[in-house]
């Protein structure tokens, strides 16, 4: 089986997201897992959507896997 991983904020998920995970499919991967920031963004401030949120989004855009980074 072929798993791809994407790392991401998904602050918020969007269109562009979604397409990106479709290609990711169209390449060839079954299955694709995404590990995203948590409540701190990777740019240091503070995420405008709630971890929970992001993560339906994620799911509901074509991920089989949303993971979450651990805070420092």
């Amino acid at each position: 089986m072929k798993i791809a991983g994407i790392v991401a904020e998904y602050d918020p998920f969007h269109a562009g997201h979604a397409w990106m995970i479709d290609e990711v499919r169209r390449a060839g991967f079954e299955a694709v897992v995404c590990v995203m920031s948590p409540s701190v963004v990777q740019r240091g401030g503070a995420a405008a959507f709630p971890v929970d949120v992001r993560t339906r989004a994620a799911l509901a855009g074509g991920a089989d896997l949303v993971l979450c980074l651990p805070a420092p």
